[in-house]
């Protein structure tokens, strides 16, 4: 009889044992969900590329949802990541989901995401690529869209989408339109570009993407920097988490950086980045 209570505490022990190191797992797992999100501003733009390609810009201040499509984009976006896809698009982005089918994610302009939109990101999770954004930044997502009183919803399509961002009018007037930041322009942050990369062009294709969403943006050059980094004077301002989520790097606390309160240096280490 005492075997058989030993054998029975031993099971139960060994049960508690598992359900402890499974809640243990779940609870770790979510604060890296949470703690890696990128969802954390009051702002955020996603990129989805299916057959055509679109860009989807959330502001909640404003109540604002905009839906900017490339129409037959995908060879131009489908192998990029991140930040190559914002130099690309001239939109800086906070994430990317790519269909590996050659489908469209969006199938609707009036409720972006759907629910079967977010059910099938995190249930069919092998149907997808996913950068800079995880399954918790696609549920507050949802929740956000729904529960938001959205009181401008619009939709544009770019048929062509050149690389010229200075003759691009047409782009450049529907991002600054409904991509910029009020918030980031209330800052007056100055921003300086320096492009060390060799590759022509790059520190004007960014200092267009951030001048667009409100940035200060006061001098792009060229460098000899071999390595990518921020340097700023300010540093609990938005812009410059922009930045660096944008950059996939942290800021450097530096008084001596120059003429503007931040200076972005673009290393040769991003040649084949951006590319």
């Amino acid at each position: 009889m005492k075997k058989k209570f030993d054998n029975t505490s031993y099971i139960k022990l060994f049960i508690l044992i598992v359900l402890f190191t499974a809640f243990v797992s779940i609870s770790y797992k979510a604060f890296l969900l949470v703690k890696n999100r990128s969802f954390r501003a009051s702002t955020f733009n996603i990129m989805l590329v299916g057959r055509d390609v679109h860009i989807v810009g959330f502001n909640i201040p404003k109540k604002q949802i905009h839906v900017l499509e490339f129409s037959r984009a995908r060879d131009l976006f489908s192998r990029k990541k991140t930040l190559s896809a914002s130099l690309a698009s001239g939109v800086p982005l906070d994430g990317m989901i790519i269909s590996i089918q050659v489908a469209n994610i969006i199938d609707s302009k009036n409720d972006i995401p759907t629910f079967a939109q977010t059910l099938s990101f995190l249930l069919e999770d092998e149907k997808y690529v996913f950068y800079g954004v995880n399954k918790f930044d696609l549920i507050k997502l949802y929740i956000v869209s729904e529960l938001t009183s959205w009181e401008d919803k619009s939709f544009d399509i770019i048929q062509n989408l050149t690389q010229d961002f200075s003759e691009d009018q047409v782009l450049a007037s529907k991002i600054g339109e409904k991509f910029r930041d009020s918030e980031i322009f209330n800052e007056k942050t100055s921003i300086e570009i320096v492009n060390s990369t060799e590759i022509d062009g790059l520190g004007g294709r960014l200092g267009f993407i951030l001048s667009n969403i409100g940035a200060n943006v006061i001098s792009i050059k060229d460098g000899e920097e071999s390595e990518t980094k921020i340097e700023a004077k300010k540093y609990d301002i938005k812009i410059l988490r922009r930045i660096e989520r944008l950059v996939e790097l942290k800021a450097q606390k530096e008084d001596n950086t120059g003429i503007a309160d931040v200076t972005i240096n673009l290393g040769k280490d991003l040649q084949q980045i951006v590319k």
